[in-house]
């Protein structure tokens, strides 16, 4: 058995570069101990998560706060607020400033 990593980049539409997959046999004891993995690729999975995001959000039918996906930004921290909520500092196209708060 072999376990296998694969460098795959973010977006579909570039190369999948077959040089950068990592391989290692693994004994049977570590075969149990690591199960059965499965890949998706990020856009499929970012895409699941966006609709399981908007059936929530339907079910939800306002009666408590809709849960928001943010696409093209990066996380840069998170910080409690003196309210007890939370603010989480966002990158967008390269700019840092922007402050969400959730709570």
């Amino acid at each position: 058995t072999e376990f296998a990593k694969r460098v795959v980049p973010a977006d579909p539409t570039d190369a999948f570069d077959e040089e950068k997959i990592v391989r290692q046999n693994l004994s049977e004891e570590e075969r149990k101990r690591v199960g059965n993995m499965y890949w998706i690729p990020r856009h499929e999975l970012v895409e699941e998560i966006a609709d399981s995001i908007d059936a929530a959000n339907k079910k939800n039918d306002g009666a408590c706060a809709n849960v928001e996906l943010l696409r093209g930004v990066r996380c840069t921290h998170v910080e409690p607020t003196d309210e007890g909520l939370v603010k989480i500092a966002i990158e967008r196209n390269g700019d840092s400033g922007e402050y969400l708060v959730a709570d």
